[in-house]
């Protein structure tokens, strides 16, 4: 390539020509000679650096942006390119960091950095500052539908749905045939129960895309999702399903290697329970992107869903193979295999595998929550483990206060996780009380470690069951008498007034504990007396007070007469989750609260079940409560939603031995849609 009298620009020119020709190595030579002439060209930097992003050599296309920026700091595309490789490896705080400069610099600001500034904070979980980022960029370009889309998103994750709304729709009158953009506007819909609305906007895409087979398959498939989820009707779903189905069949003709198509046909016969072929096209991910952990991760999640755990964990365990560095919520899906009955010794050799392979911190941090609570599982006889679960849980929390420059979202889950810490110090004694709850020597223990981490009232309760299972303790009378004055003492901070917090300065959460010292707490029923070790738990959202208020005013009645524990469960991200009155509003969002309630019931109280039920159900407490719950693990009722394999409810818990019940009279506690303990 090299030739006399060449010159940098030449080589340029020939490097550009290459790429052109798809000739993604000799182009990135030609430039290299193009460097070599001239070291200070900026333009040679960058076109390695673009050439190298097309290899997927990302470090090193990085690196000669760096080199870029470094030569000429002033350069907005230099640092936005920068921003975009940055954001490429997960590393958003570095990338906003970039973005923020390159828009302080002077010049034209291109309207693609704002929209990839807004992305990154959205990914942030900085809401705010991605709604004025968006702003700014539909000022700039206010024909951008892409602009108009992300800030409709933003807006409805802030609460302004009406807003949103409206600018959905001026993002499809300004590019009226794309079907994303009537997608997005669908599940808006959707979401929000209007359900006639998003199926007109499903079938308005349809028409405007009709010979477009990657559209009609993806909305065949969302028109099957609301036939099941929203209108019980199992013809439609069916009808939908098989349209989609022949959709990416036909996709699949023209290019064997369609991952969407792949994708979307393992979503479709995993809703369906259809999991071999399920399983066949996740192994069909695999084998065409073997360097992805995705094929791995679907096919772990099927053979949950199948109820194969050995067979999910060895998948997971793949995917951490491929790409150590997986979003939290993976993880916490692995713990919850790993953690599953006869599987204690597998799950710690697991976690210290990962552990020996040096995770980023958050990671790490974890990794050892969940290695304690492990730890703390174990039998009695091996009550030396509850050491090891405290050392385990000590070591989470200095990781966690290692922890800096994450994502802000992700910071809120690790905060909530630090604070989670103090407590689980004390879950292996609770565990062993629930076990045995009549050993003094375990309410002895569980006092002591409740001092040890100024946990006053529950010292206060272990003591004096202790006392009631042997009254002529004087040393354990004299200890409860010097921590009264300490028990109930904590106030809430600033930052909560108003709220009632869901810790030991709440009353109604005290008293909620208590239960775990006074286990034969019973009610009187007209036909039996029942053992009530239940709480209702009525899954409900903020626009739905109409819904809470019908609740409260027809069968809630009964509920309060019975003195039973309830909540309404409301999803809203904040520093804790706190109770206003009869609503629990739970630290996650509206879609994922049942994982973060059900943590908080089984850590936080000694309740042995839930009973969750949605708000558009009504419940007979009479017949609910002549369901003999204490002897199984879950119970179901399915009203309205057509018949499911056991093992699709079985699949999402970790006991292997779970016991199942169905019994005749359960289609007589609730009528709606489905429920179940």
């Amino acid at each position: 390539m090299a030739q006399n009298n060449s010159t940098p620009e030449k080589y340029l020119q020939t490097g550009d020509q290459l790429r052109k020709e798809g000739k993604i190595e000799e182009a990135i030579a030609a430039y290299k000679l193009a460097l070599s002439l001239n070291p200070n060209s900026v333009i040679a930097h960058l076109k390695l650096s673009e050439s190298y992003n097309n290899t997927k050599k990302i470090d090193t296309s990085i690196n000669y942006y760096q080199q870029a920026v470094k030569l000429q700091p002033e350069n907005v595309n230099a640092r936005g390119k920068l921003a975009h490789c940055l954001m490429q490896q997960g590393k958003i705080i570095e990338a906003i960091k970039e973005y923020e400069t390159a828009l302080t610099l002077q010049g034209e600001k291109p309207v693609w950095l704002y929209q990839q500034l807004g992305d990154n904070y959205l990914k942030n979980g900085q809401l705010d500052k991605a709604k004025i980022t968006y702003e700014q960029g539909r000022e700039l370009n206010p024909q951008n539908p892409w602009l108009q889309l992300k800030s409709a998103e933003v807006l409805l994750e802030l609460g302004n749905a009406q807003e949103a709304l409206t600018t959905y729709q001026k993002a499809i009158k300004i590019q009226p045939t794309n079907p994303q953009f009537y997608l997005k506007l669908a599940e808006f819909y959707f979401r929000r129960d209007e359900v006639e609305k998003a199926l007109a906007t499903y079938n308005q895409a349809l028409e405007n895309n009709p010979d477009n087979l990657q559209v009609s398959a993806v909305i065949y498939k969302e028109l099957a999702k609301v036939a099941w989820l929203k209108l019980g009707d199992l013809d439609a779903e069916d009808a939908a399903d098989e349209k989609a189905i022949k959709s990416y069949f036909q996709l699949l003709e023209t290019n064997p290697e369609d991952v969407q198509a792949l994708q979307g046909l393992v979503e479709i016969y995993r809703r369906r329970q259809e999991f071999a072929n399920a399983l066949t096209y996740c192994q069909q991910l695999i084998k065409i992107q073997p360097e992805n952990s995705l094929g791995y991760i679907r096919k772990a999640e099927v053979m949950m869903d199948q109820g194969d755990i050995d067979g999910a964990i060895t998948n997971y365990q793949q995917a951490f193979e491929i790409k150590l560095e997986q979003p939290l919520n993976l993880y916490q899906k692995y713990a919850t295999l790993l953690r599953g009955e006869g599987r204690k010794k597998q799950a710690i050799s697991s976690y210290e595998k990962l552990l020996e392979s040096n995770p980023p911190t958050h990671i790490a941090a974890f990794i050892y929550k969940q290695l304690g609570e492990v730890y703390q599982k174990y039998p009695l006889t091996q009550s030396g483990e509850f050491a090891q679960a405290e050392i385990a849980f000590q070591k989470a929390k200095e990781k966690y206060s290692q922890v800096n420059d994450l994502a802000v979202g992700e910071m809120k889950l690790l905060t909530q996780e630090i604070g989670e810490i103090d407590s689980l110090m004390l879950v292996p004694y609770r565990y062993a009380i629930r076990l045995n709850p009549h050993d003094v020597l375990l309410h002895k223990n569980l006092a002591e470690a409740a001092i040890k981490y100024q946990k006053w009232d529950e010292a206060v309760a272990a003591l004096r069951y202790a006392l009631k299972l042997e009254p002529n303790q004087p040393a354990l009378s004299e200890i409860d008498k010097g921590l009264k004055p300490l028990a109930r003492t904590s106030k809430p901070k600033e930052r909560d007034k108003g709220l009632e917090p869901l810790a030991h300065t709440s009353a109604r959460i005290s008293k909620l504990r208590e239960t775990l010292y006074e286990p034969e707490k019973t009610v009187s029923m007209a036909s039996k007396t029942a053992k009530v070790d239940l709480v209702i738990c009525i899954i409900t959202c903020e626009k739905y007070q109409h819904k809470q208020q019908a609740i409260r005013a027809t069968w809630l009645q009964e509920v309060i007469k019975q003195n039973i524990t309830y909540f309404f469960v409301i999803g809203k991200p904040s520093y804790q989750s706190y109770v206003e009155g009869d609503i629990l509003y739970v630290n996650a969002p509206d879609n994922k609260k049942i994982y973060q309630l059900i943590q908080f019931i089984y850590q936080e109280t000694s309740f042995s079940h839930i009973f969750k039920i949605d708000d558009n159900c009504y419940v007979s407490i009479d017949n609910l409560l002549q369901c003999d719950f204490a002897h199984y693990d879950y119970v179901r009722n399915e009203v309205k939603y057509k018949e499911r394999s056991p093992l699709w409810y079985l699949g999402k818990t970790t006991e292997k031995s779970i016991a199942e019940y169905r019994g005749d009279y359960l289609e007589t506690w609730a009528t709606g849609d489905y429920s179940y303990f």
